[in-house]
Parts: structure tokens; C-alpha cells; sequence
């Protein structure tokens, strides 16, 4: 079992899915995180509900023999994996950039992540 801590962006409710499964479901056979850090993930974690970009901090588990590919897109350090089922996470950090703002919140821990999240759904 690899266990490597990666980054995804993801609008609120998304983020929200996620925490209550526990798990990221592939997209076509494929999902896609960030190696090289948070800072790149922003445009896919746009929320307009919410009005703020979002990234999670992700610990992966994936199981021995799927697929790990690095490819070269606009974010940095992309890795894919390459999978139909789905893959076990554990959020462990939310990076929230604001509309408008140029500053980056950092919001720890799982009940933390989900109390900002449900604050903030108007």
C-alpha cells in the first residue's frame, strides 16, 4: 500500500462528499493530485456558493499494483492514478483562498474542516 500525501482542489460540497465516504471516486478511470503543493490546485477548487477556492491535503491510500503516472499539465507535480475504483483518503488539511483576496487560510482536522465548510454554505 503506497500512502504518499498529495493535493486536490475541489469546490466545498465536493470536499464535503468526500470526508463523509472517505474515499475519491476516478473520473473515467483516472484522478488527478498535485506532488508539489496546494498553490497550482486553486482553479479546480472554485466555489462559487461559497466564494472561495478550496484544496484539500490528502493522505492516499493506494493499493500495490495501480498505476501511478506524472504527467505535464498546468499544475505542478500532476500525478494520476490510474484506477475504476475508488481510492481511500483521509483530508488533513483545507487551504482556503478567498474571492478576491490574495492571502491563504489554513484550516486543520477533520471537524474543523467540516464546521468551516458548513459555516460558510450560503
Amino acid at each position: 500500500m503506497n500512502t504518499p500525501v498529495w493535493y486536490h482542489g475541489a469546490d466545498g460540497d465536493k470536499i464535503l462528499q468526500i470526508m463523509r465516504e472517505g474515499k475519491m471516486r476516478p473520473h473515467h478511470g483516472e484522478v488527478f493530485y498535485s506532488s508539489s503543493g496546494f498553490a497550482g490546485c486553486f482553479a479546480m477548487g472554485a466555489d462559487r456558493k461559497r466564494k472561495a477556492c478550496f484544496v484539500m491535503k490528502l493522505r492516499c491510500h493506494i493499493p500495490d499494483g495501480i498505476e501511478i503516472q506524472s504527467r505535464s499539465t498546468n499544475v505542478p507535480g500532476t500525478k494520476v492514478v490510474l484506477t475504476t475504483a475508488p481510492i481511500q483518503v483521509e483530508v488533513l488539511e483545507l487551504y482556503v483562498r478567498p474571492a478576491k483576496a490574495s492571502s491563504v487560510e489554513t484550516i486543520k482536522g477533520s471537524s474543523a474542516i467540516r464546521q468551516y465548510l458548513s459555516a460558510h454554505a450560503h
